[in-house]
């Protein structure tokens, strides 16, 4: 029943994603939600992230009493797939009743109001945890809520969890911008995957415990690891029905759809690299032409003084 409205403006011939930051992608469309549709508060969501409330009420009563000059920020409830989901290919968020314990949550979300975009013109990081401020010195206070929670389902099935962490390291190492460290979680089951080689049906639930935890974080004492609960809506009118998934995607050989994507970057790669050689032959080209000009031959005795100039200060230094 929510107006939502699609936009492909982002995706057009030039556009590819791994050339276009994600983070990029994000702002424009924060920037759209304002200055288009009028919003007063904007959230940028995953399709497997939800905004829920701890106590079950309304999202909607607790955002409009948001302070629009507070940076708010809700961390991931982070729901566990165990063993009897593993190999269901249908997700619904009442399939999953568990989630990992609170305290080991590092990650969340932020929401963006209009004042904080508008007069301290903020933008989105990686990731959307957190905003940059074009003025340090101008920034506002930052609150977690511990009334809401962003209700995250990152592993779903074994062939989702495959598809999701090949594809997605292959992307990142594919992109200019890819930085160590960025995108570790990814990383680390991917390579658990490469070494096993085959995915048994208890590497989704691990996996759904650690999911972007580094290593090394553990509860102190005797606290549980996970906690009983599924995602609470008792303040919807009709129970949740998916409306956009296709799930004969979904049941397809994750082989398969790994080799698809695999396919698309090479022959991406490949695109980019005969635009470089391309250039370069441009260049090349322009260079021998500018060669046989009067200016250049006339100019020849300058550039062997400035060698000769470069290699004295090189061997003085």
């Amino acid at each position: 029943g929510l107006p939502i409205s699609f936009s492909d403006e982002f995706f057009d011939l030039e556009y590819d994603e791994y050339r276009l930051p994600q983070t990029r992608i994000s702002n424009q469309l924060i920037q759209l939600a304002f200055e288009t549709f009028g919003a007063d508060l904007a959230f940028v969501a995953d399709a497997d992230e939800f905004v829920t409330t701890v106590d079950g009420c309304s999202p909607r009563d607790i955002l409009e009493q948001f302070d629009a000059a507070i940076e708010y920020r809700a961390l991931w409830r982070t729901y566990v797939c165990d063993a009897k989901l593993t190999q269901n290919n249908k997700f619904l968020p009442d399939y999953f009743s568990s989630y990992r314990n609170p305290l080991l949550e590092r990650f969340g979300k932020v929401f963006i109001s209009r004042t904080l975009f508008e007069e301290y013109q903020c933008r989105l990081t990686d990731g959307n945890h957190s905003l940059a401020y074009a003025n340090p010195q101008k920034t506002p206070s930052v609150k977690y809520r511990d009334d809401v929670s962003i209700a995250h389902y990152p592993i779903r099935s074994v062939n989702q969890l495959a598809i999701k962490i090949v594809n997605g390291w292959f992307s990142y190492l594919a992109s200019p911008n890819h930085a160590e460290g960025r995108g570790f979680h990814w990383e680390k089951i991917y390579r658990h995957i490469k070494t096993l080689g085959v995915l048994d049906d208890h590497i989704a639930t691990d996996e759904s415990l650690r999911y972007a935890l580094q290593d090394g974080i553990v509860l102190e004492g005797n606290l549980p690891q996970t906690m009983t609960g599924p995602l609470r809506t008792e303040f919807l009118e009709e129970p949740i029905r998916l409306s956009y998934t296709d799930y004969n995607l979904m049941e397809e050989n994750s082989f398969s759809r790994i080799l698809e994507n695999t396919e698309e970057l090479i022959q991406f790669l490949v695109k980019k690299q005969k635009q470089a050689n391309c250039l370069a032959e441009e260049v090349e080209t322009e260079i021998t032409q500018l060669k046989k000009t009067l200016s250049w031959r006339i100019t020849k005795p300058l550039r062997i003084v400035g060698i000769l100039l470069r290699k004295s200060v090189g061997r003085l230094q």
